[in-house]
């Protein structure tokens, strides 16, 4: 049932397929509040460059391997450019998702809603990133769980290249107890 469906036609079969329908892939609002709001900042000088994003929007976390959500309906607040003591860039990204909300065993959980900090920090060779969700389902059969990510993408600059590795340590934990949809792990 979460499928998306795309006009097509096959040649060979002489078969089509027709996609046009009301069900909305990807409708989504985003912004900054400085750019949105100038008057409350006219010289740039406050920290007051938040963006946000509203609607039915893609989701991607520790390179998908946390989160990887095609369409997910959400609000989110980050915070950019936050830097000093060697940190190059710091951004903070807060999210609430209310539907639509995909769980371990790929089952969705129409009852689920989630809250979640995801990071990311550039360092003169290294990015790290430190992300965590939580998922609250009013499911009793579903359950609730907490999902965490920490990973670094180093550079090493080569004689022509310069070559990226990335380790990654993922897990999950299901306060209320296992179930095909949440568990424990790493």
């Amino acid at each position: 049932g979460r499928t998306r469906t795309f006009t097509s036609y096959d040649f060979e079969g002489d078969r089509g397929i027709d996609g046009e329908n009301l069900d909305v892939q990807s409708l989504f609002f985003e912004g900054d509040f400085g750019e949105i709001f100038p008057r409350l900042d006219p010289y740039d000088t406050e920290a007051l460059d938040y963006g946000f994003s509203v609607g039915r929007q893609p989701m991607s976390f520790q390179q998908g391997l946390l989160i990887n959500e095609d369409m997910i309906d959400a609000l989110t607040v980050t915070r950019n450019t936050l830097y000093g003591n060697g940190n190059l860039n710091l951004r903070m990204t807060g999210v609430y998702a209310w539907n639509r909300i995909n769980r371990n065993n790929n089952v969705p959980d129409d009852d689920a809603s989630m809250v979640g900090l995801f990071t990311e920090s550039d360092f003169r060779r290294a990015t790290v990133n430190l992300d965590i969700a939580y998922v609250n389902s009013q499911n009793p059969t579903l359950r609730d769980s907490v999902a965490f990510g920490v990973s670094a993408i180093q550079r090493v600059h080569g004689f022509h290249n310069t070559y990226n590795s990335s380790a990654h340590l993922l897990g999950s934990y299901a306060p209320e107890g296992e179930t095909g949809a949440a568990g424990d792990g790493l």
